[in-house]
């Protein structure tokens, strides 16, 4: 945060912004930071509060091991008596929880909510399981996707609030943002743990890596930034590439076919060239996370899903659950899109060229 403050100072006295001016905003930042740290303070001071909000031992233990990184490597100014707080904190928590196994309640693709940063600003997308954005993860870059019908990049973006500790987020662990009725969330986070678990463990140069995800207050994944976009928009100005990538496009499904995992959800978008240019499916499963319904969840993107797939128009009827045979149906479609595009794409430098020719009368 004190780098991101330094960079603004340094572009307020590019542009002749005065001193006088830059140091009454710094003052007002600092003022600012120092009221957020008695606040947190504040907040952790009573332990039993704390506990009545972190209701379950997997609560407790993430909030633990945010609050022992931040006492490892503060990102706060606290005085001997706050810090002190802060430790009677941590040891209040651990006492509740020091009969379980943290390595059981804490995932290996746990991603603290303190480790992301969201550019608010860079929405790349959305869809029915939510929203995608460029994102920070510990300096790199990635797509952070947001589950939810409405992506919620305010709990992530390094504002005022939530910059001022690694582990101030966590304060509303238990009256989470929920993104479906309370009656549901418990069997949603089982699905989504169950999904990120399957995810986190592929390993393939034509699957979207996944570095993890979180799945306390608002879940989220955190996977790898394909550089060069969707295929659709890559063969817009790669035509040439069109059947390479579609090869590569196949590989990735076979993967997850040959992992007994259905995609449910293919289509151009959900296809992707890397900063290794290499093409790679990405988002499968998602929709039935977001869902969360008994009833299978059917893409809204009704041109690449299988006939069997698509509701009849019949009240309460049973929609068929996407399978590899539908999986097949949609990465056909994908085919289609995908020539169409580059169709265009031809027929337009044909008529580039031949108006060029007309022009100089070589036609």
């Amino acid at each position: 945060m004190n780098a991101i403050h330094l960079c603004i100072e340094s572009l307020l006295t590019l542009l002749d912004d005065s001193a006088d001016s830059t140091n009454v905003k710094q003052d007002r930042w600092q003022q600012q930071r120092s009221e957020q740290i008695e606040l947190f303070v504040s907040g952790v001071e009573d332990t039993s509060f704390l506990l009545e909000r972190l209701k379950t031992a997997e609560e407790r233990a993430v909030f633990l091991k945010t609050l022992k990184a931040e006492m490892d490597d503060p990102q706060s100014q606290y005085t001997p008596a706050q810090f002190e707080v802060v430790e009677k904190a941590h040891k209040a928590i651990a006492r509740t929880i020091e009969s379980e196994d943290l390595s059981k309640l804490i995932p290996e693709w746990f991603i603290p909510r303190f480790e992301l940063f969201i550019d608010g600003w860079r929405c790349l997308g959305s869809g029915g399981f939510g929203c995608v954005y460029r994102a920070k993860w510990l300096g790199s870059d990635v797509v952070a996707k947001l589950l939810g019908s409405e992506g919620h990049a305010d709990l992530f973006a390094p504002n005022a609030q939530s910059s001022q500790s690694n582990f101030s987020a966590l304060l509303d662990l238990s009256s989470t943002r929920s993104l479906m009725d309370s009656t549901k969330r418990g069997e949603a986070i089982a699905m989504f743990r169950h999904e990120v678990d399957i995810w986190f463990g592929f390993n393939h140069p034509h699957v979207v890596r996944l570095f993890g995800a979180c799945h306390v207050g608002t879940p989220f994944f955190a996977c790898e930034y394909a550089t060069n976009g969707t295929l659709v928009k890559y063969l817009e100005t790669h035509p040439g590439e069109l059947w390479a990538k579609l090869h590569e496009a196949a590989l990735g499904v076979q993967y997850l076919h040959a992992r007994k995992v259905v995609h449910g959800d293919l289509k151009g978008n959900n296809i992707v060239v890397g900063s290794d240019m290499k093409a790679k499916v990405t988002d499968f499963g998602l929709s039935s996370i977001a869902g969360n319904d008994a009833k299978p969840q059917v893409s809204g993107a009704w041109h690449w899903v299988a006939p069997e797939c698509l509701p009849d128009g019949i009240p309460n009827a049973a929609v068929k659950s996407p399978t590899f045979e539908s999986d097949i149906y949609s990465l056909g479609m994908c085919i289609v899109e995908a020539m169409r595009v580059v169709e265009n794409v031809e027929r337009i430098s044909r008529y580039q060229r031949d108006t060029t020719l007309d022009t100089f009368g070589l036609q």
